[in-house]
């Protein structure tokens, strides 16, 4: 068994919505920073823009969105990610809530060395039931990789699987409890084990939220068990995390 210890910051800045007629145009920045304690190598850094169009029309609520993405893995630089993404909302037979995505990105390698430039192809539904005194929401979703170009396809995927989640206010807190399943297949050998990796993974995790007066917070626990066809990648993951939440609201 090995412990690792990080301490995290994400930044997150929305500009004020330009409005015209059913028309909103969004901007939205965010920075996030993953430093590992004695484990440098390990220390993430994504920069991201995303802006998008919202329409409206009349219940119906579409994002046309786009992003770009700079990250870098252990203090070098590592990849731009550039992807589309429209999303569909909308509510039917009164307590229902539809949320669907469509995604498609492309991931840039700046080194040779960090892997073949590839893309993917992402696309996820969920429905959210507004029940008395709580929300369950079940999502499904197909994931798929592909490269540019490359000789070998080791790397490529589809993947494919499901989430179920409670979500219960109770007074000023709120109890989020989800579970995930999904399996993964990759469409060529491994390198190491000459056979094709196949993945199936389970993960529950708990979450409590409380707003507070000047700041919010948010504790998770959380458990991944990852099994492999190839023994050595198999593994068991719980995650225990604290989250500090301040919101600051410009002029």
């Amino acid at each position: 068994d090995e412990k690792k210890f990080a301490f995290s910051v994400y930044e997150y800045v929305s500009i004020e919505p330009i409005y015209k007629d059913r028309f909103e145009w969004h901007n939205n920045f965010s920075v996030y920073n993953k430093n590992v304690i004695n484990n440098s190598e390990k220390d993430i850094q994504v920069f991201s823009y995303t802006p998008y169009l919202r329409d409206n029309i009349k219940d119906i609520q579409i994002d046309y969105k786009v992003n770009y993405s700079y990250l870098r893995y252990g203090n070098n630089e590592y990849a731009n990610r550039f992807s589309i993404n429209p999303q569909i909302e909308f509510d039917f037979l009164k307590d229902h809530t539809n949320i669907t995505n469509f995604i498609l990105e492309y991931n840039h390698y700046l080194k040779a060395t960090n892997g073949d430039d590839y893309f993917l192809v992402n696309f996820n539904s969920k429905v959210i039931k507004h029940l008395y005194f709580l929300d369950v929401g079940v999502k499904a979703e197909y994931e798929n990789s592909f490269k540019k170009n490359s000789s070998t396809k080791t790397d490529e995927y589809q993947k494919y699987g499901g989430e179920i989640g409670f979500y219960i206010p109770i007074f000023n807190r709120r109890l989020n409890l989800e579970t995930t399943y999904f399996a993964q297949n990759y469409k060529d050998e491994d390198k190491v084990f000459h056979k094709k990796e196949e993945v199936k993974e389970f993960s529950g995790s708990i979450e409590l939220l409380k707003k507070g007066r000047f700041l919010d917070y948010a504790t998770k626990v959380e458990y991944i068990n990852h099994h492999s066809n190839i023994e050595p990648y198999s593994y068991n993951k719980y995650i225990i995390s604290i989250n500090f939440i301040k919101q600051f609201k410009g002029l």
